[in-house]
């Protein structure tokens, strides 16, 4: 559920290639962990590349809130976010961030969860309290009928690849801002000087 985050095409594709690495095999009509194997957490690449699709296919500043999202996850220690927080810690109007989130619950991308009491998120950033997936605060969906007041990502894996390319175009940033240091510090190549052509004296006038 943690790489899929319920999509059955996703958890079709993760068995799939837990069948072909060797890691479970079909044993009357169920699945079984093959002798042997060491379960190792890893997201398989087919998943990975279906997280990186579903971001891509965003338009730009749909992207750019995703990805701040993510960081602000990242910041929070908390998987789910309450729209007024973020909208104060983006300054980000609340009715077009709003907006914004229910385009992409639509897309796949966020789920609506119920709102995260001020209580619950100083007990998780203490780790006084240990969330179960019964309980977790990402897990728990909000009614449909009722206004989107917090999101989270649909699972940790697309959480995870949005982060990574934070990470990227962080890296990227810095090394193009210490190549353009490194270029405005280097002294200026001058350019050769032309050689003037030598001109011949003119001989004397005759007397």
């Amino acid at each position: 559920y943690e790489s899929s985050g319920g999509n059955p095409y996703g958890v079709d594709a993760v068995v799939s290639e837990l069948l072909h690495r060797g890691t479970v095999h079909v044993s009357e009509g169920c699945l079984e962990i093959s002798e042997g194997t060491r379960l190792r957490k890893e997201y398989p690449e087919v998943l990975i590349g279906m997280a990186l699709a579903t971001f891509e296919k965003l338009p730009p500043r749909h992207q750019d809130l995703v990805k701040n999202v993510a960081v602000c996850c990242q910041e929070s220690a908390s998987d789910a976010l309450n729209i007024e927080d973020l909208a104060e810690t983006l300054d980000y109007p609340i009715e077009e961030l709003r907006q914004s989130c229910h385009y992409l619950v639509a897309q796949g991308v966020f789920r609506a969860v119920m709102p995260i009491t001020k209580m619950i998120r100083s007990e998780a950033r203490r780790g006084t309290m240990t969330f179960t997936p019964s309980n977790s605060p990402h897990n728990v969906r909000c009614p449909s009928d009722m206004d989107l007041s917090a999101i989270s990502f649909t699972s940790q894996l697309l959480l995870h690849v949005v982060l990574s390319l934070v990470l990227h175009s962080q890296k990227e940033t810095i090394r193009n801002r210490i190549t353009e240091e490194h270029q405005e510090g280097s002294p200026a190549h001058e350019a050769p000087s032309t050689p003037q052509p030598t001109q011949e004296p003119e001989p004397p006038e005759p007397s």
